[in-house]
């Protein structure tokens, strides 16, 4: 039996598993905001939590950790000890948010958007800016249509001996009122959200890289000669792969479909 199982093996063996996990907090760190399947995301929401965690000690221990399990440092570790440190400086936890969306087309698998919570274009926040609008107006229909029932509820006379009429009733009037009440409690919801009562007083974010702006990595490859040979008595080498990222800025009036990528050798361009 397979007992004590920690965690997920998501079809790979430990190196494979491991580089992906890094691949995808990375990418978390620096976007704030990555789309991929249910079981990963689930897999790299506590190793993204545990990096905030490092992010808010501070300490010159917890850079060079966070140093040795990023990608892209030159870029990531900056914006987790700076930026994201300083987001998060009042939260207690909880810096992550997964939402599910839907299967994928191509083989069905449950898709899931994993992202940081109060970080710029937060998806929760913008929906919730969306729904006030029109939940005010149906909060505001509703006590229109209480005012009108209050106004109609009183018995009207009706000749002879027989007993008022009413033309509605006490239970619609009931009914309206439970439904503004429930809306008003989803309404206070969505306005403590679009508040965001968690970010510091003053706090303001630009997302990175900014609208016209682009990671680019430039690969260096090359070879060294050892002091060895092999068991044929050929000289053995090593080969050894250098990358540096640069942000460069882009040209707004080119569409990225339109945009086309040069082939240079020994370099390529992050997506």
């Amino acid at each position: 039996m397979r007992h004590g199982l920690a965690q997920r093996k998501l079809g790979r063996d430990s190196p494979h598993r491991r580089a992906l996990l890094r691949n995808l907090v990375s990418s978390l760190v620096l976007h704030d905001r990555i789309r991929t399947t249910l079981p990963k995301a689930k897999e790299a929401q506590a190793i993204a939590d545990k990096m905030v965690t490092l992010a808010k000690k501070g300490t010159p221990q917890a850079r060079v950790q966070a140093s040795g399990y990023l990608f892209q440092t030159a870029f990531t570790v900056p914006k987790l000890f700076d930026q994201m440190a300083a987001r998060y400086a009042a939260r207690p936890g909880g810096y992550t948010r997964i939402i599910k969306c839907g299967r994928d087309r191509v083989d069905s698998s449950p898709m899931a958007i994993l992202e940081y919570v109060d970080a710029p274009g937060d998806t929760k926040l913008e929906m919730s800016k969306q729904e006030l609008p029109a939940l005010r107006r149906k909060l505001k229909d509703l006590r229109d249509q209480e005012r009108a029932i209050q106004g109609t509820t009183a018995p009207i006379a009706v000749p002879g001996n027989r007993p008022p009429r009413r033309i509605f009733s006490e239970d619609t009037l009931s009914e309206l009122q439970r439904k503004m009440r429930a809306l008003g409690k989803v309404e206070s919801k969505l306005a403590k959200v679009a508040r965001l009562p968690f970010l510091p007083t003053g706090y303001e974010e630009q997302k990175f890289p900014a609208k016209h702006q682009e990671i680019r990595v430039e690969k260096k490859v090359w070879t060294e000669p050892l002091n060895d040979t092999d068991r044929f008595g050929r000289p053995r080498s090593v080969v050894k792969v250098k990358r540096t990222l640069h942000l460069v800025n882009v040209d707004p009036a080119i569409k990225p479909a339109d945009k086309k990528i040069p082939k240079i050798k020994n370099q390529h361009h992050a997506v």
